[in-house]
């Protein structure tokens, strides 16, 4: 019974550290994300010293939203996905680009352009990190909004 006891403690505690939300956050941040993902499930929030993370899950994606402490602003939004979700007119360049490899997943990273660069109607600025498989390789290709595309990395696959 002993061992019971201490082995559901255990867990009870063991689950607690994981499903930890900040106490103190912004209500009306947390109003401003649960109106922009209404059916946000798996919801997350994590402090950091200048900042709060928000990781979950969005129409079956994998999000996390970095917010800036003092102003509620996006800094950075990250989404992980599969190739039904890329935008057309990038999958098509991609498929164009390097014909006879296979989507295999995407990193779509949207961030806040540097202070000094950002002119007003600037909003957040999307790459996309985009993973290819053929017989014998992997890569990885950067994309931007503009068609600009760089091989970030190329690995033989073992035989």
């Amino acid at each position: 019974m002993k061992k019971l006891f201490i082995l559901t403690c255990t867990l009870l505690f063991g689950i607690g550290s994981f499903a930890y939300n900040p106490r103190n956050i912004d209500e009306k941040l947390v109003q401003a994300f649960s109106v922009s993902f209404p059916r946000a499930e798996k919801v997350s929030w994590q402090e950091l010293t200048q900042a709060y993370v928000v990781s979950f899950v969005d129409n079956g994606i994998r999000s996390r939203i970095t917010y800036q402490k003092k102003d509620g602003v996006i800094l950075s939004y990250i989404r992980y996905y599969f190739e039904e979700t890329l935008p057309v007119n990038i999958r098509l360049g991609i498929k164009r680009e390097f014909p006879g490899k296979k989507i295999w997943g995407v990193v779509e990273i949207s961030t806040q352009p540097d202070p000094e660069d950002q002119t007003p109607e600037q909003g957040l600025q999307t790459v996309y990190y985009v993973k290819l498989e053929s017989a014998k390789t992997w890569t990885t290709v950067k994309l931007d909004t503009n068609g600009n595309t760089d091989i970030v990395e190329r690995y033989r696959k073992a035989l």
